[in-house]
Parts: C-alpha cells; sequence; structure tokens
C-alpha cells in the first residue's frame, strides 16, 4: 500500500536480497563481498532511493488519544460485547485458567528429535509450567523450566505459550498446542536443531496483531525500540473493540454514534483496510512483508486513516516461483487476488462475509447476489460454495494448521479440500496434497529427577 493508501504493494526486485547468487551479502569491515561494480552499486543505490521515498514520514509523532478501557462499552452494547469476547479475536491473548484450558496440562510429554530435548507441560497446581531437558547416561541434564504467564491465540487452530518476567521481558516458549490435531508440536520457527529455546522475545510487533492497543509512552513503541521490549504488568486480555472502532472516549462521553468508526459506513477500501491491518501479510518468508513508515508508533494506526499512511507492504517479484504462496496470516492478502474481488471492483471486503461480532459466516446467500444462475449449478444452489472454491489448505510457514484459503478460484486444484486427510509428509511446494504435518517422535522412558531445577 502506498502513500494515501493507494493499492500499491512494493514488489522487490529478484535480487533484493541477493547480489552474488548465492544469498545475502556477507558483510566484512563493513563493506558487503559480493559485486562491488557500476552495477552492484546501482542497485543498492535504487534500493536505497526506493526505501527512502517507500518511508518518507508522515508526520506523527504519538498514538492517538482517546482509548478507554474496552469494558466501557459494554454498559451500552452488552449484546454485542458479550458475543464478540468469544469469537476468536476476543480471545486472542488472556491469562491461563482451568475454564479456559483448552490443551493437555495433564503432564503431557514431547520428544524433539532435531533438537535432542523432551519437553513436559504439566499444572502445579492452578499454575502451568513448560520444562525442557535432556537425557545423558539415563540421567535428565539441562533441565530448564518457566511458567506460562500469558497465552496467545483463541485456540482455534493454535496456542502459544508466554512467559512474563518480573522486569515485563515476555518470551514465548518453544511448544505450542495445535488444536485441529489436539497435540503439542513445536512451535513456528523451533522445529530445527538450533531453535531459539526460551530466548525469543515478543515484540510490539507481535503484540500489535494479537491484543488491544498497549498504554505505552509513544516513544518506546518506535522501530529502534523493538528489540528489547518491557511490557508494563497489567496488559489488555484480547482484541478489543476500539481496534476496529477506533479511540472511543469521545462517543462514549456523547453517545453520538458520528463519534466512533463504524467500518460497515466507511468506503470500501478504508472498510478492508481495517482487516488488513492484521490480515495482509504477504509472507512471513526472506522479504520483510511490511515496514512502518517514519515516524509512526506501533500502536498508532486509526481505522478509517489510509493504511498505506502507517504502513508499507512488501512482496514477492511474479514469477519467481512464489505466486501461489498460501500461509497463515494471508486473508486479505489472498482475497486480493480472486477474481470476484477485481470484479466486486473493491466492494468485497472481509464483512461482506464475516460478522465481526460472532462466528457466523454468510457465504452462499452472498455468492448468489452476483451468480444469479446458482440454482443450475451442477453442486445446487443451496450448496456451501467455500466447499470447492475457498478450500481447506495446509498452511506453508505453520505445517500443523489448516486454514480456509480465501483467493476465490473458479475450478480448484486436484486435492483441494483434502488438507484435514493424512498421508505423505506436509511440504510447502505441495500445499494442496493431503499430507499429515511432521510431528516429534514419542519420548523414550526416562527416570523422574528427585527435584527440579527452576
Amino acid at each position: 500500500l502506498g502513500a494515501g493508501g493507494t493499492n500499491e504493494v512494493v514488489t522487490a526486485p529478484s535480487d533484493w536480497f541477493q547480489e552474488s547468487g548465492t544469498g545475502p551479502p556477507k558483510v566484512e569491515s563493513g563493506r558487503p563481498k559480493g559485486n562491488h561494480g557500476s552495477g552492484g552499486r546501482r542497485r543498492r543505490c535504487l534500493r536505497a532511493a526506493i526505501l527512502l521515498a517507500a518511508f518518507a514520514a508522515i508526520g506523527v509523532d504519538a498514538a492517538q488519544p482517546g482509548y478507554v478501557e474496552p469494558v466501557a462499552c459494554r454498559s451500552c452494547h452488552q449484546e454485542i460485547y458479550d458475543r464478540y469476547k468469544e469469537t476468536p479475536m476476543g480471545r486472542s491473548f488472556y491469562l491461563p485458567h482451568r475454564d479456559r484450558d483448552t490443551a493437555d496440562w495433564n503432564g503431557a510429554s514431547l520428544y524433539h528429535e532435531a533438537s535432542n530435548q523432551y519437553f513436559e507441560m504439566f499444572r502445579r497446581g492452578d499454575t502451568r509450567y513448560v520444562r525442557r531437558y535432556r537425557l545423558q547416561n539415563g540421567r535428565r541434564t539441562d533441565v530448564l523450566e518457566r511458567e506460562v504467564t500469558h497465552i496467545m491465540g483463541s485456540g482455534a487452530r493454535a496456542l502459544s505459550l508466554l512467559h512474563q518476567t518480573a522486569e515485563g521481558r515476555i518470551y514465548e516458549l518453544p511448544v505450542a498446542w495445535y488444536s485441529q490435531e489436539r497435540a503439542w508440536g513445536m512451535a513456528p520457527g523451533y522445529d530445527r536443531k538450533n531453535h531459539a529455546g526460551f530466548t525469543r522475545q515478543v515484540t510490539h510487533k507481535c503484540m500489535f496483531c494479537h491484543n488491544a492497543y498497549l498504554n505505552v509512552p509513544p516513544q518506546t513503541s518506535r522501530t529502534g525500540w523493538d528489540g528489547d521490549v518491557l511490557f508494563p504488568k497489567q496488559l489488555p486480555l484480547g482484541i478489543d473493540c476500539q481496534r476496529c472502532h477506533g479511540p472511543g472516549k469521545k462517543h462514549i462521553e456523547s453517545r453520538n454514534p458520528a463519534d466512533v468508526v463504524n467500518p460497515a459506513k466507511l468506503d470500501p477500501q478504508r472498510s478492508l483496510e481495517v482487516c488488513m491491518q492484521c490480515h495482509f501479510e504477504t509472507t512471513t518468508f526472506r522479504l520483510p512483508e511490511s515496514l512502518r513508515r517514519f515516524q509512526r508508533p506501533f500502536y498508532s494506526y486509526t481505522p478509517g486513516e489510509p493504511l498505506g499512511d502507517y504502513i508499507v507492504h512488501f512482496d514477492h517479484a511474479p514469477g519467481k516461483g512464489r505466486d501461489d504462496k498460501f500461509e497463515i496470516v494471508s486473508a486479505a492478502y489472498r482475497l486480493r487476488q480472486s477474481r470476484c474481488f477485481a470484479g466486486s471492483e473493491g466492494r468485497l471486503t472481509c464483512v461482506t462475509c464475516h460478522s465481526p461480532h460472532s462466528r457466523s459466516v454468510r457465504i452462499s446467500s452472498t455468492c448468489a447476489n452476483c451468480h444469479k444462475s446458482m440454482k443450475a449449478h451442477p453442486a445446487g444452489g443451496g450448496q456451501d460454495c467455500v466447499k470447492c472454491h475457498m478450500p481447506s489448505r495446509r498452511t506453508e510457514d505453520v505445517v500443523h494448521v489448516v486454514m480456509t484459503d480465501h483467493k476465490i478460484a473458479r475450478r480448484p486444484p486436484p486435492g483441494a479440500g483434502r488438507a484435514r486427510s493424512t498421508g505423505a509428509p506436509c511440504t510447502s511446494g505441495r500445499p494442496w496434497r493431503a499430507c499429515t504435518a511432521p510431528t516429534s517422535t514419542p519420548p523414550p522412558a526416562a527416570p523422574p529427577p528427585a527435584r527440579w531445577s527452576r
């Protein structure tokens, strides 16, 4: 998205991150190795010029004022508020609690063969823990245990486990619960020999799309402050009304509907961008999928403003083998590739089919608005259009998760819709294939230690 919210995605040249053809340029004594000729210099100058143009300062120094405690909305909108709290977005971040447990905490175990590490997920009283250890000559060594202080994710497909230190740093734990398989597995990015262990820090970028806006000083939410974040102890619990409706203080005081953003009354592009702030991830691989503009703090996007004024998205160059990539946060990205979206001239948005305040969707009736001949369809007019035209696929970046592909296909590829069946191991190169996500092997029997390390 370019400045002013235009439908522009910056496409990286095929050699953007690769000058010598063997990978990113290596740095030695401050100079990149590889192509130092005039062509290499021209490419580097071109990149710098594009970046400077893309990130021209907009002049916003602080998050918008006027955000209130989310529960303040409930006094007037109780039914909508309570219903929304049960949606995946409403349950996107929370404190562990027995009433909300969906994962197996009854002494579950996992052996990760690649790193030769064992993990145990268990309760001690009402507190949940993850413990890691190795076996050496039949004895447990390298034992590390961390309390689960927060859970990120609704559990509709997965749960990520977090640990917050006394100083405020939050770390992602190495294991995750995958609800569709009802099994523990390594968290995304951890299924390799030298994974991050208990050292992967949660940043403002992580929190932005999994929670309500945080009450943090604007200067600590800028780009240079995201490497070592100290979060407050009192964190919001879930994405709230104001992430889609904007700051609520003025509306609460005036009771005037005009004093709050109603995405349904925005023009279609601005309405779609409310969802795109988090559901338009072009890729999790290789490229930076997006970068905020200069002088824009993390929590400064306001629904209704052009999203391109807040963030710039990048995509792979076409024809480089990534045209059909399917990743976990790509619903709006895939929708915009659809012939139906193009034919609607932008009027087809997320809320055309989805109700933001509940889990209900309206599919067949929506399709019938344009496809008047549905009654003559071989599947019948009352059938579920999604099953064939928006089938489930296993995502390339989180292989334990199956999602609906929002690129509406006229004729789906063979095998579409069978992503939940078992078969050969999944590969990112053939995401339509019926498959079984890789799992760790069961742990060998291990003697219990006399005393746990903390």
